[in-house]
C-alpha cells in the first residue's frame, strides 16, 4: 500500500536525510573551494605563441644597438614629462656622463617588417650606462616605436610605452602591431598578460597569474582581463 504522505516522517528517517544534506552540502562547499583555488576544470590560459624578441629587467635583447639620435627625440617629445627629463639630467651629470651621446643610453632593435606596415623598433634602457629614470624596483620602460619613410628622412613615432618585469614580442599582430606579452612579478606570484593593438589603443586578453610557495609553482590562475585595465 502506498504511503500517505500527510504522515509525518519517523525521528530516525529525518535525521537520516538531516545527515545526507549536510553531506552534500559539504562536499558542494568542498568543491567550491577547489575550483577557487585551481580555478575551472577547463579555464586554463591560452598556448602563447614562441616570442621574437625577450627582455627582461636586467637582460637585454639579442641582436640589439643603439637607436639613432631622432629616434630618441621622438621618445623625448612623445613621453618624456618634466619630472622624468630632469631626472634623467641630473643622472647623466651625477655619472659625470653629460656629454655622452643620449641614444647611448637607449637599446634598439628593427622587428621583422609587416606587410605594408611601417617598420617597428622596440627600444629600452641600457644597462651600461645605466639610469634609474627608466627602471622601478624590478621593472624597466620600453617602448614601441614606428618608422615612417620621408623625402626628408625617417620621422619616428611612439605607438606603446610601458614597464615590466620582462617583454616577449609575440609573432601575431593586430592593426600592424606586434602582440606583446609582458609580465609584472613579485616573490609570491607573476601576472601576465598579453596585449593587441585595436584602434588606438591597446586591448588585454589572456591574462594569468601564476603563483609560487617558496620558488616553486603551486596554481595558474586565469583572470578576468577586464579587471586588470589596459
Amino acid at each position: 500500500m502506498a504511503k500517505n504522505s500527510n504522515y509525518p516522517m519517523s525521528a530516525s528517517s529525518s535525521s537520516r536525510t538531516g545527515l545526507v544534506g549536510l553531506s552534500l552540502a559539504a562536499g558542494v562547499l568542498l568543491g567550491l573551494v577547489w575550483w577557487i583555488w585551481h580555478g575551472a576544470p577547463n579555464a586554463s590560459p591560452l598556448p602563447v605563441p614562441t616570442p621574437i624578441l625577450t627582455t627582461s629587467s636586467g637582460e637585454l635583447p639579442v641582436g640589439h644597438s643603439h637607436p639613432p639620435r631622432a629616434l630618441v627625440d621622438a621618445l623625448y617629445q612623445a613621453t618624456f614629462d618634466t619630472h622624468a627629463a630632469s631626472s634623467f639630467e641630473t643622472c647623466r651629470i651625477e655619472k659625470g656622463l653629460e656629454k655622452l651621446p643620449v641614444e647611448r643610453w637607449f637599446v634598439s632593435v628593427p622587428l621583422p617588417p609587416i606587410d605594408g606596415q611601417p617598420l617597428l623598433h622596440f627600444v629600452r634602457p641600457a644597462l651600461e650606462p645605466f639610469c634609474m629614470t627608466f627602471y622601478g624596483i624590478h621593472t624597466f620602460s620600453y617602448w614601441l616605436v614606428q618608422q615612417q619613410p620621408t623625402a626628408l628622412g625617417p620621422v619616428f613615432k611612439v605607438v606603446d610605452f610601458d614597464n615590466g618585469d620582462f617583454v616577449h614580442v609575440l609573432p601575431t599582430h593586430h592593426g600592424g602591431i606586434y602582440d606583446l606579452e609582458r609580465g609584472l612579478c613579485t616573490a609570491m606570484q607573476c601576472t601576465y598578460v598579453t596585449q593587441q593593438h585595436q584602434g588606438d589603443s591597446f586591448r588585454l586578453v589572456n591574462c594569468r597569474r601564476e603563483h609560487f610557495d617558496d620558488g616553486r609553482l603551486v596554481r595558474d590562475e586565469l583572470l578576468d582581463c577586464e579587471s586588470l585595465g589596459s
